[in-house]
């Protein structure tokens, strides 16, 4: 994949490049107002696939009574539990739950939703990490596992087969790489909301800056990918202290205003405040007491235990209750995916999983 200066190439065939304090892309040599960047163009499929590669799972699971589970699910924090319900207000499928101390999950478990409305979105939109592979095991197993024609033990016998080759197989880079399918847009605003992180450093006695940073335990190609697309000088490097993982991070100015520039007004959850407070603080630069406290006020939210406008007002029971007059996000489908209303997302009403 070649990229020029200031350009990126994107999967869809068309580059986004910057001129003052427009953006315009190629393919249609339309301007983008920076104030609401891809507003009206964000296509929920990928962006959902970009969110899942980030912090969703697949599982099929054999319980003590021999019955097999399979479950999508997708994991945050109590704090950002808004995301959660903005993914249930778009499939209309599965439910919100605790995960445990200060985390909650979305799961989709009946096999009806599971083969209807969540295998048609990731059959039609690649998984860039080696989630890739876990899927592939995860549909597989949940067409054996209806099939009249095997017995039990069969079945068992093949399903435990195919988790065994998902995870030897998760030494390998997503094959979507190898396909030459590359990220489109959408997925980027995606796997950010999950994995991004927008933070003020301090990187003198006297001098604060903003930072831009992504890790990743296995998936190397992705934040190689990232460094690619925002022309951040930094290296991806190996963090091989405690726990391993993969990290990219940059406090480049230059760098730092193309993410800003190209991430604003885009995030569904919790992650739309963070990314306000950091971007605005950007006007900031140079003024030391001003960034330490913005800096410290960054910190504290992320370890609160909000959740929400809705879920504060009512000290958290709306997890536990089932919620009346809440209506669904608006959602249309077009061009073989989930396309993004310009309407704002509300809360959804809980249904089955």
């Amino acid at each position: 994949m070649c990229i020029t200066k200031k350009q990126s190439a994107w999967a869809d065939g068309s580059t986004i490049f910057r001129k003052g304090e427009q953006w315009f892309t190629s393919s249609s040599h339309q301007r983008l107002n920076v104030k609401h960047p891809f507003t009206h163009h964000i296509n929920l499929s990928h962006w959902l696939v970009g969110f899942t590669d980030g912090d969703g799972c697949f599982s099929m699971n054999e319980t003590k009574d021999g019955v097999w589970q399979f479950t999508f699910q997708i994991s945050a924090s109590l704090y950002n539990l808004r995301v959660l319900y903005f993914i249930k207000s778009v499939l209309q499928v599965g439910s919100v739950s605790y995960a445990g101390e200060r985390m909650a999950q979305y799961r989709v478990r009946d096999r009806r939703y599971l083969k209807n409305s969540i295998l048609p979105i990731f059959d039609g939109s690649s998984l860039f990490s080696v989630k890739a592979y876990d899927y592939e095991a995860f549909k597989q197993g949940l067409f054996i596992y209806e099939d009249p024609t095997l017995s039990y033990a069969e079945k068992s016998e093949r399903l435990r087969a195919l988790r065994a080759a998902a995870l030897e197989n998760k030494k390998k880079a997503s094959p979507a790489w190898g396909r030459g399918e590359r990220p489109t847009k959408s997925w980027v605003l995606g796997f950010t909301e999950a994995e991004g992180s927008f933070y003020i450093t301090k990187k003198e006695k006297e001098r604060y800056c903003h930072g831009f940073g992504l890790t990743q335990k296995t998936d190397e190609i992705i934040l190689l990918f990232f460094r690619e697309i925002f022309q951040i000088r930094a290296q991806v490097k190996w963090n091989s202290a405690g726990s391993t993982f993969w990290s990219l991070d940059t406090t480049n100015f230059r760098s730092i205003q193309n993410i800003e520039a190209f991430f604003k007004n885009t995030f569904k959850g919790v992650k739309s405040l963070e990314f306000r407070i950091w971007s605005r603080a950007l006007k900031y630069r140079g003024q030391c007491e001003t960034l330490k406290h913005t800096q410290d006020f960054l910190r504290r939210l992320r370890k609160s235990p909000f959740i929400g406008d809705e879920d504060r007002r009512s000290g958290g029971r709306s997890l536990c209750e089932r919620p009346q007059d809440r209506r669904s996000a608006p959602m249309s489908v077009a061009h073989g995916g989930l396309e993004c209303s310009s309407a704002p997302h509300e809360h959804c009403s809980w249904g089955r999983e």
